[in-house]
Formats: structure tokens, sequence, C-alpha cells
């Protein structure tokens, strides 16, 4: 469902290096640099979750580090992630950006929904859905390429914030969904235009109506 740009593959981490090393090539000239990052050990994660920022060589990684509740995003998170994207856009030695989640259960479940009760409701909404668009924002205005890096559960603003990035590789066994008709939220018209850039209106209707879930599969479809 998601296009010829969203590649299904088994060695995830190899074919992201290799396209990201590729990009940074072509952005500018210079070395290419094949990357390994993906592999090496990571800092012990906080609670409350947060997002990494990390350089190597022309590629900027940026995690969304929340394994607890498969990556996804608190109301910090979310206001983090434009100055993260601000940083490595203006940064003359990232000439690429990937996005990736912690472990390799999900890419990004969405909205952290433990916060709904709080952040989610009277004035502090108002606020909360600022940050969300902001971030939107951030990675469809990013100007160097920005691919996401998909193991797992891909869901909601994380599926939205996948489509807005220039490339997509999914790893064997990923899921995409977005479940806010389950969770009786209304989709922003503002974030239903990148849906609609990459399917028919009928798959997007069936997506936002259903809240069913589609594989790597039938992404490519």
């Amino acid at each position: 469902m998601l296009g010829r740009d969203c590649f299904p593959v088994g060695h995830i981490s190899n074919n992201v290096n290799i396209a990201a090393s590729r990009l940074a090539e072509n952005y500018c000239t210079g070395v290419v640099q094949l990357c390994y990052r993906f592999a090496m050990p990571r800092e012990e994660t906080a609670p409350e979750g947060h997002i990494t920022s990390d350089r190597e060589g022309s590629i900027c990684w940026i995690t969304f580090d929340n394994p607890a509740r498969m990556n996804a995003l608190n109301s910090a998170m979310w206001a983090a992630l434009p100055d993260l994207i601000g940083e490595a856009d203006s940064d003359p030695s990232v000439r690429v950006l990937v996005l990736r989640g912690a472990g390799e259960k999900a890419f990004c479940a969405g909205a952290d929904i433990s916060e709904f009760d709080t952040a989610r409701t009277g004035d502090a909404a108002r606020t909360y859905d600022e940050r969300t668009h902001a971030a939107f924002g951030a990675v469809m205005s990013c100007a160097k390429p920005a691919i996401a890096m998909i193991q797992g559960f891909c869901m909601g603003g994380g599926l939205e914030i996948a489509l807005l990035c220039d490339l997509r590789y999914a790893g064997e066994g990923s899921s995409f969904a977005i479940p806010a008709a389950k969770l009786g939220i209304g989709y922003d018209p503002r974030w239903i235009a990148p849906l609609l850039a990459s399917l028919s209106a009928s798959q997007v209707k069936e997506i936002l109506f259903t809240g069913g879930s589609f594989s790597d599969a039938e992404a490519l479809h």
C-alpha cells in the first residue's frame, strides 16, 4: 500500500546503511561511508522514553527510544523531534538522516496513549496538537534526504512520520496501521494528505475507517 518507495528487506540494517551511504555520496560529493551504527550497543533507555541523535560520518541516526511502549512518542519526544531534525538539517557535515526505533519490535507505535487522559483533553490538547504538527512538519520540510528504517510495528503517528520520509525500508514481519478509529480519535486533515500521496482514496479510507493493519508485503501494493 505504501508504493514502490517502501522496500521490504530481510537484512534491513545492511540495506539501510548502503542506501544512506549512496544518498550521502549523491547529495554532496564525498567519500562513501558504510556505517554499521545499528549493531552498536546503546545507552540504557530512560523509563519515560526519549529520542537520540547520533552522527556516523555524514549520516545522522535519529532513534525513537521508548521500547517499553513500542517506541511510542510521548509529549516530550514530540517536542524534541523538530529541534533534532533542524540540527541535522543545518549541520553541513550531515547529508542523510535515518529515522528508526530502538530494538527490533517497533519503529514507532505513534502517540503514547497513556498520556491521552491528561495531554489530549481540555486546554492541554491544543499544546499537544501543536507539538505533533511541528514534528510532522519538521520531517516533511527537511531539505536533506530522510530514510525511515522500519522494523516491527509502524502505527499511527509513526506511520505518518515514515510516510513523510523520502524513502522507507521495512524489515520482514513489519506491520502498519492507523488505529485512530478504534480509539475514537479523529485524524487531522493536514496529515491525511501524505497518505493520499502514496495511496488511493479508497485505500486511505479503508485504513482510517477500519483501523486495520497490513503487512510489509501488502505495503508494496
